[in-house]
């Protein structure tokens, strides 16, 4: 009977040396371990708060999440008086995952404000796969948390229908709505009650968030899961609705994209009466698609795929001038920074002289702003 404990022993041992020498294998060799999501936070979903991923996607990055769940600098809940802060809310664009988060093009803009002797802060609040209502509620959160000057929504061309999909999204994700009186809410977000584990469960994911094997293993099992999925005909409908000339802005616009269409400006027009309430100026930031930016590729994309060039962006300012909404497109410094070869500035997002070139913009709009300048501003 003696030998049992020992043999235990002896199994638990090893186990851990072999769990040990894994760890410390992921991480020298750098194999990608992805982002790990938290689905339920005061934010919506966010990825783990001070925790480490690896990518190999668009480019090979290693990096850590910031204190409160997104990819950038360290948020500071108090900034000093005279600061300008900007946040900007987006899906992956503004998660620029792709680049280090000193690279991306929020830094790139705080970074060259600051060396000019104009203080300001930027944060970013980007998640891969969110739209317009995602973003409208991390909003309404970091306004409750802390002061902005000026809050920035980064649209790309996937908004209307990426993140309006609720069937195709999990349930905890938060969406906009209004009951019989009128009143908005948001359905499926956070509740404290869901997520007070606390005790064992809390301290657990505390020392795991900093280990690199569980990460490598998830990741590897998403990716399976989702090989499945596509493999089984699985495709979201957003992404078909986006490739499919998404953005006829006509009457030929089909039922579901003229609803998607509906509610994305109400949600924006909530978004501008929040800030409005708070003192807090309401940004329209637009990115073009790499198509808009390439003048010796345009011609040559499918005609299911095009839409009128730059008529989305135009839509788009008419939108932001009838509601009083400050609208910035920087299509044209990306053209001109690539002297008509804007895809250059690309991977599948922004590379990082894509970033560059749109914190540069950036700058030089709040430039204006501060010279009273800007038309819309």
């Amino acid at each position: 009977m003696k030998a049992l404990p020992r043999n235990v022993l002896v199994v638990l041992t090893s186990t851990l040396v072999t769990l040990v020498i894994a760890e410390i294998g992921v991480r020298v060799v750098g194999f990608p371990i992805g982002a790990r999501t938290e689905s339920l936070s005061p934010w919506g979903p966010r990825y783990v708060p001070d925790s480490p991923f690896v990518l190999e996607d668009e480019h090979y990055l290693r990096g850590r999440i910031n204190n409160i769940g997104f990819h950038d600098r360290m948020f500071a809940f108090d900034i000093p008086a005279g600061t300008y802060r900007v946040g900007f809310f987006g899906d992956s664009v503004t998660e620029a995952r792709q680049v280090e988060a000193d690279s991306t093009f929020t830094n790139v803009f705080e970074d060259l404000a600051n060396a000019r002797g104009d203080p300001v802060d930027c944060a970013a609040f980007g998640l891969i796969g969110s739209g317009a209502d995602q973003e409208l509620f991390r909003c309404l959160h970091a306004m409750q948390q802390a002061r902005f000057d000026e809050v920035v929504y980064v649209f790309y061309r996937n908004d209307f229908l990426d993140g309006f999909v609720e069937k195709e999204k999990p349930s905890t994700w938060p969406f906009l709505k209004q009951d019989a009186a009128g009143a908005y809410y948001f359905s499926g977000v956070y509740q404290p009650d869901r997520s007070s584990a606390g005790g064992v469960r809390s301290g657990l994911k505390s020392i795991l968030k900093d280990l690199y094997l569980p990460g490598f293993v998830s990741y590897r099992l998403s990716l399976l899961k989702m090989r499945q999925r596509l493999q089984a005909g699985w495709q979201a409908a957003a992404s078909k609705d986006s490739l499919n000339s998404l953005f006829a802005l006509g009457d030929s616009l089909p039922v579901a994209q003229r609803q998607a269409q509906t509610h994305w400006k109400e949600v924006v027009r909530h978004w501008k009466r929040a800030c409005d309430s708070n003192g807090v100026r309401f940004t329209i930031l637009y990115i073009p698609p790499p198509t808009e930016v390439e003048d010796s590729t345009y011609a040559a994309v499918p005609v299911e795929h095009k839409v009128p060039r730059h008529g989305l962006a135009r839509w788009i300012g008419s939108f932001c001038d009838e509601e009083g909404i400050r609208f910035l497109d920087p299509t044209p410094a990306l053209v001109q920074a690539q002297v008509g070869t804007g895809r250059e500035l690309y991977w599948s997002h922004l590379n990082y002289n894509g970033h560059r070139v749109l914190g540069t913009f950036l700058y030089e709009a709040f430039r204006r702003v501060r010279a009273g300048s800007d038309r819309q501003g």
